[in-house]
């Protein structure tokens, strides 16, 4: 039996791509769903967010952490976090980008706008969804731009730059202003397509958000 687990809500983005690593290299491990702020969560990072990872006696929070402990202790399969200095610095870049540029806008503004809204009568907010608007064309057209140039986001070879921005991709799909500007891009429908047809991608499928 696997000692590894991955601590977190399967609807988190952070939590599917450490889970979609994991697949992508083989690691056994156990998915052990919890909400933020749980207590099996805040046990690991204070700050309750997730996802936090338990191997043997060692525990580890934050995302990029998580990905490199697994990339360095895991080397089987494919790299996701390179070690050349340019291909690194690229992917590193993105990773980068997609935690301080991406996440707010396109989840907490943008998405959670419809799907955790907070008007009184229920409805999507829309003013909170058009002020994010701007901020997420933006990011899906400098994504479309990398992508056509390199075929994923951040090199010729999938990178955990792709397994971090895919599950933000995925519920930007479902949603109706961010889901036409992915359709009318040049290469972001068939990215999405291509790794959302990937073993890690459809094993890891959320599932509707919690109330």
């Amino acid at each position: 039996m696997t000692d590894l687990t991955i601590i977190g809500i399967p609807q988190s983005t952070y939590v599917r791509s450490i889970r979609m690593l994991c697949l992508e290299k083989g690691i056994e491990h156990i998915h052990e769903p919890a909400m933020p702020h749980s207590d099996a969560v805040t046990a690991i990072n204070p700050f309750g967010r997730v996802p936090v990872m338990r191997h043997g006696d060692f525990k580890l929070a934050e995302s990029e952490a998580i990905a490199r402990y697994l990339e360095k202790s895991f080397p089987q399969g494919p790299a996701f976090l390179p070690t050349d200095p340019m291909a690194a610095a690229s992917v590193d870049q993105w990773i980068s980008r997609i935690n301080t540029e991406y996440y707010r806008p396109c989840i907490l503004d943008y998405l959670f706008g419809y799907i955790f809204p907070k008007t009184e009568d229920g409805q999507p907010d829309r003013a909170r969804i058009d002020t994010a608007l701007e901020s997420v064309e933006k990011c899906l057209n400098l994504a479309d731009k990398s992508i056509g140039a390199y075929g994923h986001l951040a090199r010729e070879e999938l990178s955990y730059a792709d397994l971090a921005l895919f599950p933000i991709l995925f519920y930007l799909s479902q949603t109706p202003e961010s889901s036409a500007m992915i359709a009318d891009s040049n290469h972001l429908s068939g990215y999405m397509e291509r790794i959302g047809e990937r073993d890690s991608a459809r094993a890891t499928l959320p599932p509707p958000p919690p109330k």
